[in-house]
């Protein structure tokens, strides 16, 4: 992989916030959306014309994050560089036609739901766990009111305090050419006005991980299917365990993959609940869990959410009591090699640095350190069962989250009384 002769560069820009900052408006996060659309589509004709097919340039801004990435061959990076700044430190310049036609595409984007609704419901759950997004229907609404002026101040909305940078390079250029393209960089956005920074530690903190909701009872979310016309009931349950750590990446890792075969053979091959099941561990932000989705026609969705509890509080418990030891072997031979498998492309094996790098973890390290603990001679079978009982029997409330679609609207919620 890293005899590629192209070179992987990427920049992320982060402000300091306090608590009350992480949460942002749908107004700012379509117009930042938006911001981004019009920047793409202005920079790609140019940047095209600047490297052709030697180089390729990606750039996003949220309102709590800024990242450029460059893709390339060394002879053209720094005009790239050089040329994605000159492009990004100016206002957009866009005729009001086509300013109407952005902002009608997005609008549609939010009203329309194309997707099977599968895809909506794990959307719906992530909407109730993780701080920072916004419903389509809060977006849609949001977006009527933007206009191209507002939408033009989002990069200096985002660069008016003090920002952190981290970047990465990596691929067919030295350490001295990495550094002095890095300083390019940043010198070329202090240059537009756009990154400050003051000699004091600015107030707040660099939001390196997405707060995630810790529920303190079960939860759940019931709906009609957003999908028009569509006949399925869909069904996410989804139970938390906490923060992740390398022990229960581990024991998360080997459940999931226990649990994702139970579920589908009981669920899809055996009872035939759904043509869509998808079961297995979860790493919301860095909250560790597991969940199960199905769609289907056979059962509603209240019906369904019984057999995925019937699976994690029955199946589940009395596969892993029985587990042999030849079987529980097999499982951590298959799992140590899948963390052995290296990268087998240039993105790849970029992610794989750029991921610890950018996140609350910051451990090159982590596949060895989970691999460690994976071979230790006191790893047994009675951890993945003493794990698994406390995560569906805590000593207090379970923190269950469902999300339950019905293709006939939402009936009231079934009582025990």
């Amino acid at each position: 992989v890293t005899s590629s002769p192209k070179v992987q560069l990427a920049a992320l820009f982060r402000p300091w916030l306090t608590q009350d900052q992480w949460e942002t408006s749908a107004v700012d996060v379509v117009r930042f959306k938006l911001f981004s659309n019009l920047l793409a589509r202005e920079m790609g004709v140019k940047l095209y014309e600047e490297a052709g097919a030697r180089a390729a340039f990606e750039f996003s801004l949220t309102p709590q994050r800024a990242q450029m990435q460059f893709v390339g061959f060394p002879s053209v990076l720094t005009s790239l560089v050089e040329k994605s700044l000159d492009l990004f430190g100016q206002p957009i310049l866009v005729k009001p036609e086509t300013f109407r036609q952005a902002k009608l595409d997005l609008l549609e984007a939010y009203r329309s739901f194309p997707d099977m609704p599968s895809k909506y419901a794990v959307q719906d759950r992530d909407l109730l766990l993780v701080v920072g997004d916004h419903s389509q229907q809060d977006k849609f609404a949001a977006l009527e009111g933007v206009d191209l002026r507002s939408v033009q101040r989002a990069p200096g909305d985002f660069f008016s305090s003090p920002h952190h940078l981290t970047a990465l390079a990596m691929g067919n250029l030295n350490s001295s050419q990495a550094k002095a393209t890095l300083s390019k960089l940043w010198g070329g956005v202090e240059k537009d006005g756009i990154a400050q920074a003051g000699d004091d530690a600015p107030a707040g903190e660099v939001q390196r991980v997405q707060a995630v909701v810790n529920p303190g009872r079960p939860v759940e979310l019931r709906k009609k299917n957003p999908r028009p016309g569509d006949p399925n009931d869909v069904v996410v349950v989804t139970l938390l365990h906490g923060v992740t750590t390398v022990e229960s990446r581990v024991l998360y890792g080997l459940l999931g993959q226990i649990l994702k075969t139970l579920a589908f053979n009981e669920l899809r091959t055996k009872r035939q609940l759904g043509y869509v099941v998808n079961s297995g561990d979860i790493l919301l932000s860095n909250v560790h869990g597991v969940s199960t989705l199905v769609q289907g026609r056979a059962l509603n969705a209240d019906a369904m959410e019984a057999a995925v509890e019937a699976v994690y509080l029955k199946m589940m418990p009395d596969f892993l009591q029985a587990l042999t030891t030849e079987l529980f072997q097999s499982y951590r031979r298959a799992y140590k090699f899948q963390l052995l498998q290296p990268p087998v492309s240039i993105n790849e094996e970029f992610e794989h640095f750029w991921d610890p790098i950018t996140s609350v973890v910051e451990c090159i390290g982590l596949r060895n350190e989970m691999l460690w603990y994976l071979e230790d001679a006191s790893f047994t079978k009675d951890m993945l069962v003493k794990a698994w009982k406390e995560l569906v029997h805590p000593e207090g409330m379970r923190r269950k989250v469902v999300v339950k679609y019905f293709a006939g609207g939402a009936p009231p919620r079934p009582s025990l009384g």
